[in-house]
């Protein structure tokens, strides 16, 4: 019976593939937390000689930069003060995400955290901070009333939501067991190629092809 080296080749690349396979399996896998929190900005009440229609454009006008405002120390200082939290302001701000969805006076907090209640506490604590600071820095109108209101809308404990993925590791991982195979593969391949010669050079043609250079041998 004609063995088959080139088979036994591939036996390492397999089982290094399934204990890949099985690392994989095995990965922990982070869960994200999510909670938004809603803020609704409407224009305030008009002083004589302005109109309704003139504040709302106004306000229409302001809500992006209002929303850029959760990006600032003013808004997230207060948030680290009330929550006790021990980051800084960029790590909070990394962990926020101020949204205006369109043609709307609406501002949506969505903020992630290690659990719900994590989350739950940055969304709502951003919000009332937000809130403040909007109208701190909001013009007011010449009777000294304000041009704005903001109200709360919806609390982030009514909007939450948590991914469980981890594509960075599970990619690097994926990329190694596809390394791995395509090494068995070629190591495979050179093995038959070997065996195949082997078998050309002992086979009835081959050994034709050897006698003329045998003989020459015995001349010399």
């Amino acid at each position: 019976m004609t063995k088959k080296p080139w088979i036994w080749a591939a036996v390492p690349a397999s089982v290094l593939v399934g204990l890949g396979l099985g690392a994989w399996t095995g990965l922990p896998v982070t869960t994200t937390h999510h909670a938004a929190a809603q803020l609704l900005v409407s224009p305030g009440t008009p002083e004589k000689g302005r109109n309704l229609t003139e504040m709302s454009g106004f306000v229409q006008s302001r809500m992006e930069s209002w929303a850029a405002l959760a990006d600032s120390a003013s808004v997230i200082n207060p948030v680290l003060e009330s929550l006790a939290l021990q980051e800084d302001v960029p790590t909070v701000m990394s962990r926020l995400d101020v949204q205006v969805p369109a043609g709307s006076t609406m501002l949506v907090l969505n903020a992630s955290g290690e659990s719900e209640e994590e989350a739950i506490a940055l969304a709502d604590a951003a919000a009332a901070s937000l809130s403040r600071e909007i109208m701190r820095t909001t013009p007011k109108q010449t009777g000294g009333e304000p041009s704005i209101a903001v109200v709360s809308a919806q609390t982030a404990k009514d909007v939450r939501w948590s991914e469980t993925t981890n594509p960075s590791r599970r990619g690097a991982v994926g990329g190694a067991l596809a390394g791995l195979a395509a090494t068995g593969a070629v190591s495979s391949l050179r093995t038959r190629g070997r065996e195949e010669k082997e078998q050309a050079a002992w086979s009835p043609a081959g050994a034709h092809a050897l006698a003329p250079a045998a003989e020459d041998a015995r001349r010399a």
